[in-house]
């Protein structure tokens, strides 16, 4: 497990990475949530991706954890950052994991490096037009994305008051989470990996959060439906934070997807589900 690694990017900035797994393994970029960071990895998924031959790579985006925040930031520019994090480590073709926010990033890394990235899998995903897919989602979500929908300076501002408080962060969270998230957050592995990400992810204040969430409520700039590649999904049928209309209407866009709907999961399947979600994404090229 190798949490703090810095690159310095070509402008200067720094982009943070976690390494975990198998050092020789296949590449798989991890698209954390928000809010996340390149600590949302515990000791046993470390193992787990190291015991199937997987090289975790897991970016702070900008804002988030170490790496340099970059207000108005796009997809094109984060794809940047990661293409060069990636050369810069002499790694090619990758496979990339996306949960909940982080599954736009991950889409768009496929979408922007339709050459590079050979297989993708998406945990808890987002739609476009979010304002379409209230159905079934946690009222503070929808107020969260809404307050979105004005920019990332005032949704920053709110969040402030949470920097350095990660457990109020996990309270306000859990208290809208169905029983299998709370079990997940309660996990004696799984909960110290997810206080500890919400500390690091707002290390330098909501910026980074604010940032994603502006990006998910506006024009994505990409269409879903343009990528040349099979998609894998997972999602639970609990789903508060995107209920499970969001992953239907995610396939219903895709030329090539595959829904694994798991029954009595909530928003947080991806971890309660990751050795078999790595095992699925094993499969490349």
């Amino acid at each position: 497990m190798r949490q703090d690694n810095l690159h310095t990017l070509p402008d200067g900035r720094t982009l943070a990475w976690g390494d975990y797994g198998e050092p020789m393994g296949h590449p798989l970029v991890f698209c954390h949530g928000a809010p996340g960071s390149r600590t949302h990895v515990s000791p046993a998924m470390d193992a787990t991706a190291a015991a199937l031959g997987l090289r975790l790579l897991v970016p702070d985006r900008p804002g988030y954890g170490r790496s340099t925040p970059l207000p108005g930031r796009t997809f094109p520019v984060w794809i940047q950052d990661l293409a060069n994090l990636l050369d810069a480590l002499g790694i090619g073709a990758i496979t990339v994991l996306g949960f909940s926010v982080g599954t736009i990033q991950a889409m768009a890394c496929a979408h922007g490096m339709s050459g590079r990235v050979i297989n993708l899998g998406l945990a808890g995903t987002l739609v476009p037009r979010l304002d379409l897919h209230h159905a079934g989602m946690a009222p503070d979500v929808i107020a969260l994305f809404k307050a979105g929908q004005g920019g990332p300076e005032g949704l920053a501002l709110a969040l402030e008051p949470l920097r350095g408080v990660p457990e109020a962060l996990l309270e306000g969270m859990a208290a809208s989470m169905p029983p299998p998230d709370q079990a997940v957050l309660a996990d004696p592995d799984l909960g110290p990996a997810f206080r500890s990400a919400c500390l690091e992810a707002l290390r330098q204040g909501g910026t980074g959060m604010a940032e994603d969430i502006a990006l998910a409520t506006a024009d994505w700039g990409f269409d879903p439906g343009g990528l040349g590649l099979p998609v894998q999904l997972w999602h639970g049928s609990e789903d508060r934070n995107s209920p499970p209309s969001m992953a239907q209407a995610l396939m219903a866009m895709l030329p090539s997807g595959r829904l694994d709907l798991l029954s009595g999961e909530g928003h947080l399947c991806l971890y309660s589900h990751w050795e078999p979600i790595l095992r699925a994404l094993l499969i490349v090229g």
